[in-house]
């Protein structure tokens, strides 16, 4: 296993009583690949504990206030009922809005990127207005 991390890297067996390793400076695949999935599973993770605490923070909070408030309990959740799916529908429209703007901006930003690239033959075969009016219809999307 220590021998894929490079040629540069001591063997710890190798090293002197108070010596400090030494870590290859340019990543390897595998480096790459484990650091991916360590972070991919660490984001699972703590998702999965906030949702855990979030749910169990409400489910404690109602409680409580069945406990002190009894009746009045009922009118906050009569509030706060119709609120939360309303704060739900209108998430989901802006999340949904700004998918399709992100595609656009991304079209945009991918043309200008390619007249960008090939701004000499843009330049010799004179298609400067052309490339002009593709950028305004982008623009106007």
């Amino acid at each position: 296993p220590s021998a894929s991390l490079g040629s540069d890297v001591k063997q710890i067996d190798d090293l002197k009583p108070g010596e400090q390793p030494m870590v290859s400076k340019k990543p390897n695949a595998m480096m790459v690949v484990n650091n991916d999935l360590i972070a991919n599973f660490h984001g699972l993770v703590f998702t999965f504990a906030m949702s855990m605490n979030a749910t169990v923070t409400v489910a404690l909070l109602l409680i409580l206030m069945a406990i002190k408030l009894r009746v009045a309990t009922l009118f906050c959740l009569a509030v706060a009922i119709p609120a939360l799916t309303l704060s739900l529908i209108l998430s989901g429209a802006m999340g949904i809005n700004m998918m399709q703007l992100q595609d656009v901006m991304d079209k945009r930003i991918y043309m200008i990127r390619e007249i960008m690239k090939g701004i000499r033959i843009v330049k010799c075969y004179a298609w400067e207005a052309a490339m002009e009016e593709q950028i305004k219809k982008l623009r106007t999307r």
